[in-house]
């Protein structure tokens, strides 16, 4: 028997992970929060013994599709966890000794209702603007300009919903035919944060004027090989 409980906030109603979800996705988002540990447990998996720490659980789909209760499938499952871990969400590793589900920055969700920051008041800390900026660095693919993009990042200095937002439409964005014909189009890192490019609809990925000043003056001092 699960016992315990688990802090929800009314904010989540206002993410993009909730509000851009189906209602499957929904009962198996809250499963998932349920399901995961909130102290260290030591598991069996990969053939050894694993610690798995607060916000992880080694289960399977069958196990969640059980936690979840009836008119949820196996492939509502997959789909929604497919979702979340492009959101940024979590993270989710499957072998045959069992599935490992992780939640990003699972304190910052159960932290207590007095620990718990203001948003509208405490910025977010260097450490949490870097993480999430290596995240976002890795998604992106016109490698240049590192710190500047990182000083708009820091900037900016997103949360999670918002990060999950943009992970989401790099990706489409990356399909989109202006991208994918001709990478030119690729504006550096830095152009589209400042410009929240995230915003922009897949079909509106053509250049501004800064994207296109911005590449030439890339073109200009040597392209992807200068230093």
């Amino acid at each position: 028997m699960i016992d315990g409980w688990i802090l929800l906030y009314r904010d989540l109603l206002e993410k993009p992970i909730w509000k851009q979800s189906t209602a499957e996705q929904k009962v198996v988002l809250v499963a998932i929060l349920l399901m995961v540990n909130h102290k260290p447990k030591e598991w069996f998996w990969k053939g050894e013994r694993f610690m798995c720490q607060p916000g992880q659980r080694v289960t399977s789909l069958e196990s969640i599709k059980d936690k979840c209760g009836e008119g949820i499938s196996v492939q509502n499952i997959r789909t929604a966890l497919v979702r979340f871990e492009e959101m940024g969400f979590l993270t989710n590793e499957s072998t045959k000794s069992g599935r490992l589900i992780t939640v990003r920055n699972w304190k910052d969700y159960q932290q207590s209702i007095q620990q718990r920051p203001n948003k509208d008041l405490t910025p977010n800390n260097n450490d949490n603007n870097e993480k999430n900026f290596n995240i976002f660095w890795e998604t992106w693919p016109k490698k240049v300009a590192k710190e500047t993009a990182f000083k708009a990042f820091k900037s900016l200095s997103p949360d999670e919903a918002m990060l999950g937002m943009m992970l989401v439409a790099v990706k489409k964005q990356l399909s989109s035919e202006q991208w994918s014909r001709d990478k030119q189009f690729i504006p550096n890192p830095a152009t589209w944060i400042r410009g929240k490019r995230w915003e922009d609809e897949v079909g509106d990925t053509k250049p501004n004027l800064e994207d296109l000043k911005a590449q030439k003056q890339f073109i200009d001092v040597g392209g992807a090989n200068a230093r």
